[in-house]
This record gives C-alpha cells, sequence and structure tokens, in this order.
C-alpha cells in the first residue's frame, strides 16, 4: 500500500507544475459518447451463428446497441521550428483509446439481455489550435482487438478479428482553471469509414460528443470504476475481506441435480460470477448427481433457478471440470 501511495504522491508532484501555454506540449483525455447508426442491418444468421444463449432455446432478434462510450488517452506536441508569436499553431496529436460496444438480444418468452465488450485503437493526426485554444484536427486510427470473445452468466459471443483503418474529423477547445487538474475541455468528432465491431461489418454513420479531463484524473477514475466491477462480479462484499465461517462458505452446495431455469416461482436466486463463486457448476448430459453437476431439463426438475444480478441466494460459477463447492 505504501508504494502506491508513493507514486500517487510522485504523479501529484509531477503534475503539480505550471499550466502549459497553448504551444506548449499537453497530454488530456477524452470521455466520448458515441451516437450512430449501421449502414444497413445484420442478418439474423449472422447472430444465430455467433451468439449461444446456454440454456435458452428461442433468440428471437438481436440489436447493436446505439450508443457507445469512447475512451481517449492522447499527446498534443507542437510542430518543430514554428514562430510561436503566431496566432495559430499546427500540432502532433498522438493517442490511444478503447470503447464499450455492445448489442441487445431478446427471446421469445419476453427474456432478454445484452452484451458488452471492448474494442481498441491507436492513431496519429494533425492539427491546428489558436491561443484561445480553439482546435480543429484530422486524425487516422488503426482499430485493432477487433474480435469478440464474450463469456458471461453461460452466455458467449465468439467473432475473429480484422483489423481496419478509419479516419477522425475533430473540432473543440479546452481551458484551464488554477492547475493542471483542472483542465478541461469539449469536443465534436465525426469518425469515417468506422465499422461495428470490424472490418467485416456495416459502416457507422456516427458522431461523438466529449468532455476533455485530466488522463490522471480520468485513469484513476476506471480503475476505481474497475476494482468496484470485478468485487461485483466475484459477488464480493464484506465476507470476502473478512473471515466467513464454514457453513457460509457450502452455501448452494446441495442444489445439484436436474435443473429448470424460470422467471418466477423460483426455488433459489442464483448471480452467475467470473471468480469467487460459492459454488462451481458443470453442465452435464447424465448422472448430474453429485454436488455441482447441472442437468438443464424443462420438466421433471430437482431445483427451480433464477438467473439475477442482485439479491441472489448463492453465487454460482460454470467450469470445465473441478464442480463443487468452495
Amino acid at each position: 500500500m505504501k508504494n502506491y501511495l508513493i507514486i500517487l504522491l510522485l504523479i501529484n508532484i509531477s503534475w503539480a507544475g505550471k499550466i502549459p501555454k497553448y504551444y506548449e506540449p499537453e497530454y488530456y483525455s477524452i470521455i466520448s459518447i458515441r451516437n450512430y447508426t449501421l449502414s444497413e442491418s445484420i442478418p439474423f444468421s449472422f447472430w444465430n451463428e455467433h451468439i449461444d444463449l446456454q440454456y435458452l432455446y428461442h433468440l428471437h432478434d438481436v440489436k447493436p446497441k446505439d450508443k457507445t462510450w469512447v475512451f481517449t488517452f492522447g499527446y498534443r506536441k507542437p510542430f518543430k521550428n514554428i514562430n510561436y508569436q503566431k496566432e495559430y499553431i499546427p500540432f502532433h496529436n498522438y493517442f490511444f483509446g478503447f470503447e464499450f460496444e455492445g448489442l441487445n438480444w431478446y427471446e421469445y418468452d419476453d427474456y432478454d439481455g445484452s452484451m458488452t465488450w471492448m474494442n481498441w485503437s491507436v492513431g496519429y493526426g494533425i492539427g491546428i489550435k489558436n491561443y484561445k485554444r480553439f482546435q480543429i484536427n484530422l486524425s487516422a486510427q488503426y482499430n485493432i482487438f477487433t474480435g469478440v470473445d464474450y463469456y458471461d452468466y453461460g452466455h458467449s459471443f465468439e467473432l475473429g478479428a480484422n483489423n481496419y483503418l478509419s479516419f477522425n474529423l475533430g473540432i473543440g477547445f479546452n481551458t484551464y482553471g488554477k492547475s493542471k487538474w483542472s483542465q478541461f475541455g469539449l469536443h465534436f468528432n465525426k469518425p469515417t469509414g468506422k465499422h461495428y465491431i470490424n472490418a467485416d461489418l456495416p459502416i457507422m454513420d456516427a458522431t461523438e460528443i466529449g468532455i476533455e479531463i485530466n488522463p490522471i484524473l480520468s485513469g484513476g477514475g476506471l480503475l476505481i470504476i474497475g476494482a468496484i466491477w470485478a468485487l461485483a462480479q466475484s459477488g464480493g462484499d464484506a465476507d470476502d475481506i473478512l473471515p466467513t465461517s464454514s457453513s457460509s462458505s457450502k452455501k448452494g452446495c446441495h442444489v445439484y441435480g436436474n435443473i429448470k431455469f424460470v422467471q418466477f416461482g423460483e426455488d433459489y436466486k442464483v448471480k452467475f460470477v467470473s471468480f469467487g463463486a460459492d459454488l462451481k457448476i458443470k453442465y452435464v448430459s447424465f448422472g448430474a448427481d453429485s454436488p455441482g453437476e447441472w442437468k438443464v431439463v424443462e420438466f421433471g426438475e430437482d431445483y427451480k433457478i433464477k438467473v439475477v444480478e442482485f439479491g441472489a441466494d448463492f453465487t454460482v460459477q460454470e467450469v470445465s471440470f473441478g464442480e463443487g463447492c468452495n
């Protein structure tokens, strides 16, 4: 813990210097919301081929989400050998970023859900800004890690990568208060040649509106949110930090055999997690006679199970081996 505090202190000192002038280099981060529509619809056969909803058998429709959060971290560096007395200053723009794309799926029996994953990009651009810090820039970005390997709550979406190049035209401004920590700006971007997921899928008609803030503040905020999400995914609470009794670690151990998933009238509510589960389960086709072995059935069930996000009686994790109680 002391090491982390020392690192934060050093970062704080390094950023406590003077505010950069409009003709000096500066680091930045931009958090944007992208609104988009697709140039053409994606056939249902495509989704049916790549999406597996585990115990749901009646996939009815799939729709890409029409909004995406985009996080960009970059460095603006003025050109060399320029006259800094001029009102307009050209600059290089180096950046990387990631975005949360997703989809919503629907099932005939009024059951639906969503999937979200991350895509990444790196890029370079050039721009020009004036002494009032208004700017315009044109950039190219290479979209990488464009495959999808999503798995959660027994649902999966797998798609191979096909990286590609896209472009972006942006306008905006930024300003500072009394320190670098008060960095703030507004930006409007128009992506061109941007695809949904990867180059095999349709192009987006998109616009982005974002705010610029200090990159250390945004990065630190993302780390905190990530830690909270990881704790939530593990079903974490105070019992994950403090020692627990042996009885509390046996929750759900007796639930095995023929399992029917329902929306109401359940015997137990469960939450699927990626780690730290009360019970590790393995789906089997027959012989579900040991703790952690679940055979999914439509009738003749031993237990009725409802999958929930909150208020679970116990948490479960699907595994290929090592099923049973923790």
